[in-house]
């Protein structure tokens, strides 16, 4: 079917289709409306104006060569991974959203119709005012919006105006300008070019924000070196993409459609990665062991291994990213959040193992562990950890208290590895049966964050957010024992599932020696954890 491909301009296009169909279903709801109320001229003038709408703008009919039936096809046809989804949200059908490109199809009618046609249809109102309300729509929609079209006689032609009109006027996002390049890039390659094209739809089907942060990643993790963030586009056609001025040959032509399709794969990978999931689809491991991501991502905040997360995600089994996670997760808790490392520093050692696990067949996660070792114990040494560790783990700091979160919830994680004789001496291992919900856990002060004033211990009131008084506790627990003393609170401790916490239950009392003493033995615990 003959039409104009789009370069520019298809989010104002969909936005503006995608109101001329609610406007449509607009004016249909008002025939139906002033029908049964009475009203025929009204319900006359609003079914003429909705088919009309439909006809000159949403939609035409395509007929079938060989059988001559006639179907409904939009003016706007989207990309094939939405095309059916588009369809049915023009026709009002209900779908199910299976990609982010579908979610924002949907929040934009939904938003759409709340906002522009749902206070037409307020109680009180005539049917004729509400005839006139979408007119008014109807003349704002069409003779307020300005439609520049600029036409090329070849996709090379029209890549080559989005480029110079994008140096011109608003910035288009990297996504994009990567595409219309890679895109130009293989114009005398229709083959490569329509499947290299495919996959930059599905690339940029996914939220702005999550292409952005995919591309910042995705750089270093295949390059092995950071990117000039103010100069990514030109750091990605020469390093990535490795476009020159000269034109392509057959082989380059395929290689940069495989490497288009590569990042096709890539981003749903990070887009796990992101959301602190686990990137393998199927996975054989147990809870207890794929949390880790979730530790790692969520808890820590360790954006910054993400390069290095999508490499392992992309080549390693599942078994050797679960180390990989798990070194990582160490190495940020001492290095970062507790030492107050410089990302920097980190990065250098990152970067080049992400491009290593992607390019040498050799490459070894104890290469990376001895790097590892060796940064964090020359930025926080173990003869200052323990203090380190007394003097960040407080609740009163506000910044270190997903860290508290962490330890505790580390404790009870690796509670295996760290009481089996022997099991020290070998890489820790979380426990694949007893799992943590860190982030749901709330942290509870075992001695009262806020004491009533009967109850108030002057000795225990200086130490009442240091580690040695925090515990993790389920939320409804947690809200049950409030500010009462521990005497009251070991009935729940008693039945806690986290070890520490449960052990609890057996002090007779609790004075500013069990904190003392609490604390003490949590990092001694703790310690050969870090060690790395």
């Amino acid at each position: 079917m003959g039409g104009w491909n789009v370069i520019d301009g298809q989010q104002r296009l969909t936005t503006f289709l995608i109101t001329t169909a609610l406007l449509a279903a607009a004016f249909d709801e008002l025939a139906y409306r002033a029908k049964a109320a009475g009203d025929n001229a009204t319900s006359t003038a609003a079914t003429r104006n909705g088919a009309r709408l439909r006809e000159d703008f949403v939609w035409i009919n395509k007929s079938d060569p060989l059988t001559g039936a006639l179907d409904e096809w939009p003016r706007l046809s989207p990309t094939p991974i939405d095309h059916v989804v588009f369809q049915k949200l023009l026709k009002g059908e209900a779908f199910r959203p299976t990609r982010d490109s579908h979610e924002l199809l949907h929040t934009a009618r939904e938003l759409l119709w709340k906002e522009l046609f749902s206070p037409v249809f307020a109680e009180g109102a005539s049917e004729s005012s509400r005839l006139r309300a979408l007119l008014t729509i109807q003349y704002a929609l069409f003779n307020s919006s300005i439609v520049i079209q600029l036409t090329a006689s070849s996709l090379q032609t029209a890549y080559k105006l989005f480029m110079v009109l994008n140096d011109r006027g608003m910035q288009l996002s990297e996504g994009d300008l990567l595409r219309a390049e890679s895109l130009e890039a293989l114009e005398g390659h229709p083959p490569e070019q329509t499947l290299a094209a495919a996959a930059w739809d599905e690339i940029l089907s996914f939220r702005a924000s999550t292409v952005q942060g995919f591309l910042r990643a995705f750089y270093p993790s295949v390059v092995g070196d950071r990117a000039d963030i103010w100069e990514l586009v030109r750091d990605y056609r020469v390093n990535v993409l490795k476009l020159t001025s000269t034109a392509l040959n057959a082989a380059q032509a395929a290689d940069l459609r495989n490497l288009v399709e590569q990042m096709r794969d890539e981003i749903v990978l990070f887009d796990r990665i992101n959301r602190a999931e686990w990137p393998y689809a199927s996975s054989s491991l147990s809870i207890g062991q794929t949390v880790r991501i979730r530790r790692l991502v969520k808890t820590l905040k360790h954006e910054l291994a993400h390069p290095l997360l999508l490499a392992g995600a992309a080549k390693m089994s599942e078994k050797q990213f679960l180390d990989l996670v798990i070194t990582l997760e160490r190495f940020a808790f001492r290095f970062k959040n507790v030492g107050g490392g410089h990302p920097d520093a980190a990065a250098r050692v990152y970067y080049p193992a992400a491009r290593g696990i992607r390019t040498d067949a050799k490459w070894k996660l104890d290469a990376l562990r001895s790097k590892l070792h060796d940064l964090a114990h020359s930025t926080l040494p173990d003869s200052e950890l323990e203090e380190a560790l007394a003097r960040q783990l407080r609740y009163d700091k506000a910044g270190q208290r997903n860290n508290v979160r962490w330890f505790l919830a580390g404790l009870e994680d690796f509670h295996g590895w760290l009481t089996t004789k022997g099991k020290r001496d070998t890489v820790p291992s979380p426990d694949t049966t007893s799992v943590v919900d860190a982030d749901a856990a709330t942290i509870d002060h075992i001695y009262p964050q806020n004491a009533d004033k009967a109850d108030v211990d002057d000795a225990l009131e200086p130490l009442k957010h240091r580690v040695g008084n925090l515990a993790l506790l389920e939320a409804k627990d947690n809200s049950i024992a409030g500010n009462t003393m521990f005497n009251k609170k070991k009935l729940i401790y008693e039945k806690s599932a986290v070890r520490e916490t449960s052990a609890l239950a057996s002090k007779k009392s609790w004075t500013a020696v069990h904190v003392v003493k609490r604390e003490s033995d949590l990092i001694t615990k703790a310690l050969s954890l870090l060690d790395l």
